[in-house]
């Protein structure tokens, strides 16, 4: 019996032991399990409500930003901020330059003709000038010098100069286009037929105009060819009037002209 007393005491005290290490182990994990269940529904209760990281804040902190930027503007002086304004400018200059400065320049290619037209022409310009004579001392003679050496006056005519070569040419030129016939179509032929018609030396023709002539002539006072023949009636003025009535200036030109010093004028 007191054997058996013992070893109950001696069990009593290792089962208390063993009972007070469980609960001891038992509420450390109640506790661990207490403080993330509290932490949980503290995060829980935290969520509908909580305003951390929301929008509202990121808008708050973007207002914060700019009420500093703009508080940090107003404190600045005058020359600051007018300093602040040159070297924006300076650094927009500064990188167009760059920019501009590291494109590659394209360099125009000079195209030149060089069809015979061309070489024709520029040899007729070429074949005017007078190389003898300094173009700062006389223009006129060294564009002009060496045609008038080269071209006299036709017969026919009183004058002569560069416009009226090119004209005659031009004419030329045209009687060729209308004589061979390689151009075709209705105006063409008209004006075909109106040449044709020009041009035709036939004696009825002739005889025709003729007739023509001397009705303008007797209308101007007559041409006397004879020495038999009297100017007593005739008279200058009225057959001054006559000529020019037919589109003919003989002695003199009667126009109305711009003034050249004052262009709100007329002048006869």
């Amino acid at each position: 019996l007191e054997v058996y007393s013992k070893r109950l005491h001696e069990d009593g005290y290792f089962i208390m032991a063993f009972t007070f290490a469980t609960g001891l182990k038992h509420g450390a994990a109640c506790t661990e399990e207490n403080e993330l269940l509290d932490v949980n529904s503290i995060k829980m209760s935290d969520a509908p409500f909580s305003r951390s990281e929301s929008e509202d804040d990121i808008i708050e902190d973007y207002d914060d930003n700019i009420s500093f930027t703009t508080s940090c503007l107003r404190n600045r002086t005058p020359l600051e901020k007018l300093l602040l304004c040159l070297l924006v400018i300076l650094f927009i200059v500064i990188v167009g330059l760059a920019v501009g400065l590291t494109r590659p320049q394209v360099v125009p290619v000079t195209q030149f003709c060089k069809s015979p037209a061309c070489v024709k022409s520029a040899g007729s310009v070429l074949s005017t000038l007078d190389w003898s004579v300094d173009p700062c001392d006389d223009f006129y003679k060294f564009a002009c010098g060496h045609w008038l050496k080269t071209q006299p006056i036709p017969r026919g005519y009183h004058q002569w100069d560069r416009f009226q070569e090119l004209s005659g040419h031009n004419l030329y030129l045209l009687s060729y286009l209308i004589d061979s016939n390689t151009l075709t179509g209705e105006t063409f032929d008209k004006t075909r037929t109106m040449y044709g018609t020009c041009m035709n030396t036939g004696s009825e023709q002739k005889e025709k105009i003729l007739d023509q002539f001397r009705t303008i002539i007797d209308d101007a006072g007559g041409w006397s060819f004879s020495k038999n023949d009297s100017f007593d009636d005739w008279s200058f003025m009225i057959g001054l009037e006559t000529v020019h009535g037919y589109g003919a200036w003989p002695f003199f030109k009667i126009s109305v002209e711009v003034d050249e010093r004052d262009p709100t004028k007329l002048y006869i």
